[in-house]
């Protein structure tokens, strides 16, 4: 749990920081804006999952994927390798479904 909280922490200090560079470059703006695409379903998943208290090891995972995922894009959209880009957006997406099926495994847990 405390891993999980960790990285998703580290995620949003990413974003805060994403948000104060924004105004001084268009590739940050581009950054932002992608970031902003998937955090809040993520956050929103976290807490379903803290709420009814299912994070465990998928969770783990999920987090790692969107966090690494996203170190990555930021980086590649930094140094313009917008085709290696897209594996890093991809490992974030999985990150995202990953938060998707342990929320719902942990409604679907608790009507069981």
């Amino acid at each position: 749990m405390i891993t999980t909280v960790s990285l998703l922490a580290a995620a949003s200090l990413m974003g805060l920081i994403q948000n104060l560079l924004t105004s001084r470059s268009d590739k940050f703006r581009q950054i932002q804006r992608n970031f902003n695409e998937t955090y809040y379903i993520v956050i929103i998943c976290f807490l379903i999952t803290l709420a009814l208290g299912s994070i465990g090891d998928t969770a783990q995972k999920a987090a790692v994927f969107y966090l690494v995922g996203r170190l990555l894009y930021v980086l590649l959209t930094l140094l313009n390798q917008l085709r290696l880009r897209k594996i890093a957006w991809a490992l974030s997406i999985v990150g995202v479904a990953g938060w998707v099926i342990v929320a719902i495994r942990s409604a679907i847990d608790l009507l069981q």
